[in-house]
């Protein structure tokens, strides 16, 4: 089990015992949700963005940037790893050397539009990310080059990507969530669903599992909706904002709440 903490490192303990089996001390301050690829973990502390060996808890290096927090999971794309911090950039680093390879920024003088706390989705050559400027942005991978940006509905924070990677679900501040497809030459929407709970801005990311996208809202409701736009339910389950969207390998979908709160869900199966 490895945790981020923000006064002890990243600390790694046997998952049996609770035993400590190494600690990683090199950022200042660990609050972002790290990224475990291939026995790497990469994540972000202040100004800074880490790639450990998850097996020995050593460095391998670690990119310099400024003195913004990168908070979100950074998404690994092939060789490369995206991540956005509190200073209006997006960063695309070399996964192997951790040397950037381009830096898109989205123009603002302030720091509370950044991506900061966003997820990267991507999709063959095209990132796709949303922000607190309520800007939807679509990025050329390999170029960092703005393919197209519009502020069509008010997105925050919150996305997610289709099964086979092709459909970018993302929730408004409106209680809506929408479908867009990736790799298009401009913004296209497939589809914009209200759940009907109206104002939001939680930042908790929208899953995808067996053809159901769920998100959730900033007063402990769940909403699941079909891949074609259908809401299929919603339901409360806490007074407060959730953490995060997880499904098991028995298709349960665990969720955290701010106050306190774990529960285990049944998800739906709306395969067709």
């Amino acid at each position: 089990v490895i945790i981020a903490t923000l006064s002890q490192g990243i600390v790694a303990l046997n998952r049996t015992t609770g035993k400590p089996i190494w600690r990683n001390n090199d950022g200042e301050t660990f609050i972002g949700n790290g990224t475990l690829h291939n026995d790497l973990i990469y994540i972000g502390a202040r100004g800074k963005m880490f790639k450990i060996n998850s097996k020995t808890g050593k460095t391998v290096w670690c990119y310099t940037f400024g003195d913004a927090h990168p908070q979100a999971q950074p998404t690994v794309a092939g060789e490369k790893l995206l991540f956005g911090a509190w200073d209006c950039n997006l960063y695309c680093i070399d996964c192997q050397s951790g040397i950037k390879l381009w830096q898109w920024n989205n123009g603002s003088k302030n720091r509370l539009y950044s991506p900061g706390n966003v997820i990267p989705r991507v999709a063959e050559e095209m990132v796709m990310i949303v922000a607190p400027d309520r800007y939807m942005t679509a990025i050329d991978l390999n170029t960092g080059d703005q393919l197209w940006r519009i502020k069509k509905r008010r997105v925050r924070e919150s996305t997610g990507l289709s099964g086979d990677g092709n459909i970018f679900y993302a929730k408004t501040m409106d209680g809506e969530m929408i479908a867009v497809p990736m790799n298009t030459d401009s913004y296209t929407e497939l589809w914009c669903t209200d759940v009907g709970w109206g104002y939001d801005h939680s930042f908790c990311p929208l899953i995808c599992h067996n053809g159901v996208i769920y998100m959730a809202n900033r007063r402990g409701k769940v909403a699941a909706v079909s891949e074609d736009g259908e809401l299929l339910a919603v339901g409360k389950f806490a007074n407060s904002a959730a953490n995060d969207l997880r499904i098991d390998t028995s298709d349960n979908m665990w969720i955290s709440f701010i106050e306190g709160t774990v529960w285990r869900l049944e998800t739906l199966n709306n395969s067709r």
